[in-house]
């Protein structure tokens, strides 16, 4: 391709995995790719410390200070302050709504402003803005990947839905290409600006030359998953607890991973002992790299989607988990939310379905996989066997390549 690039995001390279296989993809076609970040996630700075040091070909330039520049940091959120009272009381004056929504808006502006591009792609809703105008500035292209719905992540005519609607409204009618990921993410926004093509790019990741996992489905452990930035509430897991204790299986072990906090710890502790689970059926794992997150989850049996469907972006979203599972040979247990039970009936080889939110019927399924091993080993080599043949991303990142080739045909 050939063409300078640049990716833009309000957050982390590291907390964005998505962000980072779409700049990789880039460069290994020829591009020169500049990546403009803005340090919010300390948990993700040993992680980028490493990706930087692996992937120096890439211009990483951060946009903002870190926290623990304390003064610099406590400013940034006075002005973010200030500007949330602008809205409040004056509308989108002088970009109130961007400027009051993220953080360090006006650092990724000016970065993105600074350097000139054929290509300006924005990712998390903080970076739109900055996108284009840049694009604007320098006569480029603009594109925006949408991970999520974001106006559906509140409640409608709350504040911070008007706040986003009024930033998508203002932007992404200049854009010139647009991605989504998941195809009920496409067609949401798709109703709101039915001019412009947002293209579905699975949040897939890169195949792996492993083989099948070695960990049989025929040992005494059953060895459930869970995997995301953050361990907390409101993420279907008190449900996957319940379910458990309803099994009165003391051979499930359930393995969770992200950040969290003691109190988060002490409270799925608490909520498993209520529930009849001894204390070695719940283990919790630091956040990994996606190396060492690939190796860790080839030693488990059935991964868990178990997103609650709380607000309508939960309810269409794919989550990224759900691909990670496929490569490394894990069943997976499906919450029924729009997207996944669409999912599903596409992919049901791979898993089972189970009604959001329901422990009992989770517990089902889970004694279904307990009693027939023979099912939960076809579904782990199904699963594998997907995710091998054709949802990765050396087969997604196709489309991408595709979509930027046609700015210029």
């Amino acid at each position: 391709m050939n063409k300078k690039i640049i990716i833009a995001s309000s957050g982390q390279p590291s907390a964005n995995p998505r962000l980072v296989k779409e700049a990789l993809a880039l460069l290994d076609e020829g591009n020169l790719v500049t990546v403009i970040y803005c340090p919010l996630s300390p948990w993700a700075d040993k992680f980028d410390e490493n990706l930087f040091r692996l992937h120096s070909k890439i211009n990483w330039v951060c946009a903002g200070v870190h926290k623990k520049h304390f003064f610099l940091f406590f400013l940034a959120r006075i002005r973010q302050l200030f500007w949330r009272y602008v809205f409040f009381l004056f509308g989108n004056l002088w970009d109130a709504a961007t400027k009051s929504n993220s953080l360090f808006s006006q650092e990724l502006k000016k970065e993105c402003k600074k350097m000139d591009a054929d290509i300006y792609i924005g990712h998390n809703i903080g970076a739109l803005a900055a996108v284009v105008y840049a694009a604007k500035k320098y006569r480029a292209k603009v594109g925006f990947d949408f991970e999520d719905y974001h106006r559906g992540e509140s409640i409608e005519n709350s504040t911070h839905w008007r706040k986003i609607a009024i930033i998508e409204n203002k932007f992404i009618p200049l854009l010139n290409f647009a991605t989504a990921s998941s195809p009920l993410i496409s067609e949401y926004y798709h109703k709101h600006y039915p001019y412009l093509e947002f293209v579905t790019i699975l949040n897939v990741f890169n195949d792996t030359p492993n083989h099948l996992p070695f960990i049989s489905s025929f040992s005494d452990k059953i060895h459930l998953v869970w995997f995301s930035q953050f361990i907390g509430t409101g993420r279907g897991l008190e449900n996957v607890i319940r379910a458990i204790g309803l099994t009165g299986n003391k051979n499930i072990i359930l393995s969770l991973v992200g950040n969290y906090t003691e109190y988060q710890k002490g409270a799925f502790s608490k909520l498993a002992k209520e529930n009849g689970l001894e204390i070695e059926q719940l283990v919790f794992n630091n956040p990994m790299n996606e190396s060492e997150l690939i190796n860790f989850l080839n030693n488990q049996h059935i991964g868990i989607a178990s997103e609650p469907g709380r607000d309508v972006n939960n309810d269409i979203a794919l989550s990224n988990k759900i691909f990670m599972y496929l490569l490394s040979g894990n069943a997976v247990l499906f919450s029924s939310t729009l997207s996944q039970t669409k999912f599903y009936n596409s992919h049901s080889e791979i898993g089972l379905l189970y009604e959001k939110e329901n422990s009992l019927d989770l517990s089902e399924k889970l004694v279904a996989y307990l009693n027939d091993r023979n099912l939960l080993e076809n579904h782990r080599n199904q699963s594998k066997s997907l995710g091998k043949n054709s949802l990765n991303w050396q087969i997604e990142k196709e489309k991408l390549f595709r979509l930027i080739q046609s700015l210029f045909n």
